[in-house]
């Protein structure tokens, strides 16, 4: 069997392992497409998963999870809970995607960064 993916070149392929015989293809435009191997079609897709390429995507063993980093500096978890088969973002944790343009002590204590730069602002 053959799918197509209209997003370019396939960046990254995982396979489910917790029930449902699904592949999740991922895109260098950041989307996740899920495909029923069984119906041998289209399940559902995840457009901007990443604002940049997925660069690997990796079910949980087991778990209706899946783990996903992009070139975006990005790592997301995503769950399969949703009607019909989707996922929904369940954590996620990202960092500058370009260099920090500025970074100072904030807070009382001196112990919290602020970082800034002309991707978005991060706190730690």
């Amino acid at each position: 069997m053959s799918f197509t993916q209209d997003w370019g070149p396939i960046s990254s392929l995982a396979f489910r392992t917790d029930g449902p015989p699904i592949v999740a293809s991922c895109s260098p435009q950041g989307h996740i497409a899920f495909w029923d191997l069984e119906r041998r079609q289209l399940v559902s897709q995840l457009r901007h998963a990443h604002s940049t390429a997925v660069a690997a995507a990796t079910f949980v063993h087991g778990e209706p999870l899946l783990v996903t980093n992009g070139a975006d500096n990005a790592i997301k978890v995503w769950i399969f809970d949703q009607e019909g088969g989707g996922a929904r973002l369940l954590r996620s944790r990202q960092g500058h995607s370009a260099p920090p343009t500025t970074i100072r002590h904030h807070g009382n204590d001196g112990k919290n960064i602020l970082s800034a730069g002309d991707d978005l602002l991060i706190y730690y």
